[in-house]
């Protein structure tokens, strides 16, 4: 047990030990991070609320509290991040600005501003949380005349140089240096140097990764001396549709280069085990440092996979879905911009009966999809799924009316050859033709500018958002 992991156990114990949930899991007598494993199993977001959230009330310390900020693990790495930082704009900058809108922790926003005072040595920073008249905010950037810009994506940077049509060294002269927490891929015009800043839990006072010197554009180091962290292994949805999970988690220096993982949080903030749903990939190591005495994962950040749509009768996974979607454009159709698949809420009507295959059966047909043809046991379900699915386009340029019905068909085509269950169904009827709605043009670049306005997390969306 490295000394970081040490320490922070025995603050979970000091903080969470004297608690109802503590004495209940008897974390004050927990001794190893073994022990911790033990007592605590991987908890997802809505088991935590439940088992942990809900039973320490209002949290272990008030926000406003001095200690809240040490205690949450921000300024365990602050001091190596600001040192990387400085080295990206050549030395310590007077002026920061912070674009950082409000979110639901008090803790996580104040987490950047602290970062920024931090980089400027006291001097001064200012921060801006909305944009809603990008003229006027721009103005105020250029006359405050900072050097370093913190964003929380790069599409903002982006946003705002489409809209003024200039690179933002020209928007904000002063600028040297531009530090940016999500989607570093993003294009911009901009040729000043553009680095990450690291990543938080947008709703919970964790800081996941710090900037690392010898990294690529969008790498991080897990901030292992913030919290104590593990890696739960699972493999890529590209291949299986799904995500396959490992049964048990592994610790950051057991990760294998190229692996995929989630990653599982425990602070004394009141994060036991809990499964965070930030997914990412391991590039690389950095070397051991300070109370850290083993490899470093360096890692980036993957996207979410697509949610499973759940119709009545069968499950349709998130990656079947947005591969049937690409694939029914042909090369003469207009150009895919984006589009949201759901399950059809026109098809859940309140007066049809549930499927013979969504019934509940004997508990030997519990796993299988096909078992429409067994008499069922037992009352239907009341609630009833939709049965059919509803998918909204937008391409570019103008679209022959005809391209709905089109794209109708190749996507349910597509889906039964992936599905024999879909397919099943289908073919008795229980489950509905594919609905495909166009969109007006920029109807998704619109959602885009409102993501980007309120100056929170990451503003990338997929090209087919699939929604479960």
């Amino acid at each position: 047990m490295t000394d970081a992991r040490a320490r922070l156990l025995a603050r979970v114990r000091e903080h969470l030990g004297a608690t109802g949930l503590g004495r209940s899991l008897g974390l004050a007598r927990l001794r190893t991070v073994a022990d911790l494993r033990a007592a605590v199993p991987l908890l997802d977001a809505a088991a935590h609320r439940e088992q942990v959230e809900h039973r320490l009330g209002f949290g272990v310390l008030d926000p406003d509290d001095p200690q809240a900020p040490a205690l949450a693990g921000f300024e365990a790495e602050r001091e190596a991040a600001v040192a990387v930082w400085r080295a990206w704009a050549g030395d310590t900058p007077k002026r920061v600005a912070v674009l950082q809108g409000r979110g639901p922790d008090a803790l996580v926003d104040g987490l950047r501003v602290a970062d920024g005072r931090a980089l400027c040595a006291g001097g001064q920073v200012l921060r801006i949380e909305r944009i809603d008249d990008t003229a006027a905010e721009v103005a105020r950037l250029a006359e405050f005349a900072p050097e370093v810009l913190m964003v929380p994506s790069l599409r903002t940077v982006a946003w705002l140089e489409r809209l003024h049509r200039a690179p933002v060294e020209q928007l904000v002269p002063s600028l040297r240096l531009v530090l940016v927490e999500f989607d570093l891929r993003a294009r911009v015009r901009t040729r000043l140097p553009v680095h990450a800043t690291g990543w938080a839990l947008p709703d919970a006072p964790a800081r996941l990764t710090v900037p690392s010197p010898r990294a690529a554009l969008a790498a991080t180091t897990l901030a292992m001396e913030s919290c104590l962290l593990e890696l739960l292994p699972h493999g890529d949805p590209e291949f299986d549709g799904r995500r396959t999970y490992a049964s048990e988690a592994i610790w950051p220096e057991q990760a294998r280069l190229g692996g995929r993982y989630e990653v599982v949080v425990t602070s004394p903030m009141g994060l036991l085990r809990l499964r965070t749903g930030v997914h990412l990939r391991v590039v690389g190591f950095d070397m051991p440092w300070r109370e850290v005495p083993v490899p470093r994962p360096r890692v980036v950040r993957l996207p979410p996979a697509p949610a499973d749509v759940r119709l009545e009768g069968c499950t349709l996974a998130g990656a079947w879905l947005t591969a049937a979607v690409r694939q029914a454009f042909l090369p003469e159709d207009p150009a895919l911009v984006a589009a949201e698949v759901r399950a059809d809420p026109e098809s859940a009507s309140p007066d049809a009966g549930p499927s013979a295959s969504s019934m509940h059966l004997p508990a030997a047909f519990a796993e299988t999809e096909l078992g429409g043809a067994v008499r069922p046991t037992a009352r239907p379900r009341r609630g009833r799924r939709p049965r059919g699915l509803w998918a909204r386009v937008e391409v570019q340029g103008v679209a022959d009316p005809r391209l709905p019905g089109a794209l109708a068909r190749r996507v349910d085509q597509d889906l039964r050859r992936r599905s024999p269950a879909y397919d099943h169904l289908r073919g008795r009827g229980e489950l509905h033709p594919v609905r495909v709605e166009l969109l007006e043009g920029g109807s998704f670049r619109e959602q885009e500018a409102r993501r980007i306005r309120r100056l929170r997390g990451p503003v990338w969306a997929p090209e087919v958002l699939v929604v479960g």
